[in-house]
């Protein structure tokens, strides 16, 4: 495969990294012969200005613009660049390339995405049919568009619960009054609904996972969280080996036939017991650990749209280990006046 252009967004780097970055690392290490193009939201996505990872960057309107808005400039991007292949990598986005997969399938631009309706089972408030289908328990969970439906809400889960916003982030609250604050932040940024979950003691596990066009497996990684930051995300973390979170993978594709990468959030509770807490339907920040210890689920993605490749092994090696740390890099201000004013890098 050479001469390939693809696009991925996510190029972010706060305390709650988008997997841009990651995804483009892991391409790299595999093949050095892919052109890749950067999609940013702000002008100070870092992505934008790492030429190391980044051939050519370009800014979006925001997801929550206009469907026509959003797919005009999209476009005008691929077409500048002879695109192949898009990965998104934010759940706020999906519903534009959802829509208009179909669309830009006719131009020969391909995505691994999930329909309207694995979309849609994958959301926080329909997670609890899916857990039962799949047999996995996830906690009460309470979709809230009100004080009084949150108040009611609270209720029922007891403190401390989680306050969670309907694309990111997610708070504990020990009060109603927390309750109240974590409500208006969330919904005010991700607008509604809001959840409200019951909060399970104990530790957190990933699994980071693959499904091809009709759910085929195409591999997946767990790990243990080590550091959390304040949101709950991933810091530090480990490869681990459980058969149970894998097989709990294998049973979410067989039931959903879930495309494209994802996300499968779980808590070991004292008892022993294991809960499904979230699934997010992208590839998380965390994307590299799996290409590192030996499952490189985005170049599987680009080999799986362009060749059909279904046939992965999934040996991957345990008690490999993720550390973020933060970094600084220096440019001038006229690259980010370029970006500001043309919407792209030079």
């Amino acid at each position: 495969m050479k001469n390939i252009t693809y696009a991925v967004s996510g190029i972010n780097s706060v305390d709650n990294p988008g997997a841009g970055i990651g995804i483009i690392r892991s391409i790299q290490e595999a093949t050095k012969d892919f052109t890749c193009i950067g999609l940013a939201y702000d002008a100070m996505d870092p992505g934008l200005y790492l030429e190391q990872y980044v051939d050519r960057g370009y800014l979006l309107p925001y997801p929550s613009s206009s469907c026509d808005k959003y797919l005009k400039r999209l476009l005008y991007i691929c077409e500048e660049n002879d695109v192949n292949i898009i990965i998104p990598a934010f759940d706020s986005e999906l519903p534009h390339y959802i829509k208009n997969k179909e669309l830009l399938k006719e131009k020969n631009i391909l995505m691994n995405i999930p329909s309207k309706k694995q979309y849609n089972d994958c959301n926080k408030s329909n997670l609890a049919l899916l857990g039962e289908k799949i047999g996995i328990p996830v906690p009460a969970t309470y979709s809230v568009t009100s004080l009084e439906e949150l108040n009611a809400a609270m209720e029922n889960t007891g403190f401390p619960c989680m306050i969670k916003g309907c694309f990111y982030e997610a708070y504990k609250a020990h009060s109603f009054h927390e309750g109240h604050s974590y409500f208006h932040k969330l919904s005010s940024k991700w607008g509604f609904p809001v959840l409200v979950q019951q909060y399970v003691t104990g530790n957190d596990y990933n699994l980071i996972g693959l499904g091809g066009e009709n759910g085929e497996f195409l591999g997946a990684v767990a790990a243990k969280k080590l550091l959390l930051t304040q949101q709950g995300k991933i810091w530090t973390a480990v490869t681990i080996d459980n058969p149970e979170m894998v097989d709990i993978c294998h049973r979410f594709l067989e039931e959903t036939k879930f495309s494209g990468g994802f996300e499968l959030e779980f808590r070991l509770s004292d008892t022993e017991e294991l809960y499904l807490l979230e699934i997010n339907p992208r590839f998380p920040a965390w994307v590299y650990l799996a290409s590192a210890a030996g499952v490189n689920l985005p170049y599987r993605y680009v080999q799986n749209l362009l060749e059909g490749k279904t046939d992965f092994d999934n040996e991957y090696a345990v008690g490999r280990m993720l550390i973020r740390y933060t970094g600084e890099m220096i440019k001038e201000i006229t690259d980010f006046e370029n970006i500001v004013i043309k919407g792209a890098t030079l």
